[in-house]
């Protein structure tokens, strides 16, 4: 007497969150089933050329998202029943990106001054804000507050913002997918001031 197993499976697949570009693998286990074939679908529709027990999408592009599931069966004769797995998701999270670059600004040297920046692709974000190419911190010098240094905004405030008339700033945007993007340039023009430096003298004539 020989039995043959009817499809079965023991363990599902499980869903998969990756960054675009990433790799995906789907895979299942059939226990003791006889003679296995598997075919792997997306959204319900075959995926050619997938009938392994695993199904790898070696680079992930943002069309990949969906559901997948395989159907398991058995070539035996008479033990042709269809199984198929749980469906699972397949999330493709965007690279890191700058969605809207920081804008140039010309100002009186009163101030204040505030460049911003935002994101785009998948979060958390962290920001590093750079005075031309030097990463800037918090504080105060020559007379110039720096504030939201690591932020998507940097406020510059202080009597004396002529000492950053004409300089460059910039900001590095790291994500949760993606290596670092840093943003273009946004100069900075500081209009003086009317200003007497040399006042009248009083006349006897």
């Amino acid at each position: 007497l020989t039995i043959n197993e009817l499809p079965e499976i023991t363990v599902q697949p499980v869903l998969q969150v990756v960054c675009l570009n990433g790799s995906a693998s789907f895979s299942v286990n059939a226990g003791v089933t006889s003679n296995p074939t598997y075919q792997w679908r997306k959204g319900g529709t075959p995926i050619g050329g997938a009938t392994g027990s695993s199904y790898t999408i070696p680079s992930v592009l943002l069309t990949d998202a969906g559901s997948y599931d395989v159907v398991v069966s058995s070539s035996n004769a008479g033990c042709n029943t269809a199984v198929p797995s749980v469906a699972v998701t397949l999330t493709v999270n965007p690279l890191v990106s700058i969605g809207t670059q920081p804008l140039s600004q010309t100002v009186c040297e009163t101030g204040p001054v505030s460049f911003s920046v935002v994101a785009a692709g998948t979060g958390p974000f962290t920001y590093q804000w750079r005075e031309n190419g030097v990463a800037l911190v918090d504080g105060v010098v020559l007379g110039v507050t720096y504030a939201g240094s690591t932020s998507n905004i940097l406020n510059l405030t202080g009597a004396s913002l002529s000492v950053v008339n004409g300089k460059q700033y910039s900001v590095v945007v790291s994500g949760t997918c993606g290596v670092p993007v840093t943003s273009a340039n946004a100069i900075l023009t500081i209009n003086e001031l009317p200003e007497i430096t040399v006042q009248p003298v009083l006349q006897v004539v």
